[in-house]
């Protein structure tokens, strides 16, 4: 969120910084200064993704932008963590855990992870997953199913695809 405002003077520049806004610009601006900070701040916000996307460690706080977007994720993330072990869990009973359309949650699930639903639940699966065997050495095949897999190979192709190493050789050596 970018605040464009006309007001200068240095509270209003804290206030408004302090409701977690990206960036506080005061007319008159240059807009060639105002497209480069946008540029920066949607550059920023892709790198935070990605980095969600492939690092387990690194928890949705990270990515929200506001505390109600932040408040969904956390609340997004519970349902999913809570049905963990259901392969049957998809984004229709999501959605409908949520109250919201289909579509609806994948247009805000996409705007701040830049994922869709379906993807979103498999990234959480995958993390809680990496997150188990590096906790406790369990076997590849019961961690797939603990985290709702229930094909093995699919299993290992998704993990291997996230995370760059197969599930039996994770966590990798530094």
């Amino acid at each position: 969120m970018v605040l464009l405002t006309a007001l200068h003077a240095s509270e209003h520049i804290i206030k408004g910084l302090a409701t977690r806004a990206d960036d506080y610009i005061a007319k008159p601006f240059n807009p060639d200064i105002f497209e480069l900070r946008i540029r920066n701040i949607i550059e920023a916000r892709l790198m935070l993704q990605k980095k969600f996307y492939s690092d387990h460690k690194m928890q949705v706080s990270d990515i929200a932008v506001t505390p109600p977007d932040e408040k969904f994720l956390n609340q997004v993330v519970k349902i999913i963590e809570d049905n963990l072990t259901n392969p049957a869990f998809d984004v229709d009973v999501l959605a409908d855990k949520l109250n919201m359309t289909t579509i609806t949650l994948y247009r805000k699930l996409k705007a701040l992870t830049g994922q869709s639903t379906n993807h979103f639940i498999r990234t959480i699966r995958l993390k809680k997953a990496a997150q188990l065997f590096e906790k406790q050495s369990f076997p590849v095949n019961e961690v797939a199913y603990m985290v709702g897999f229930n094909d093995l190979k699919y299993f290992r192709k998704c993990f291997q695809k996230q995370f760059g190493v197969n599930p039996s050789q994770y966590p990798p050596e530094e």
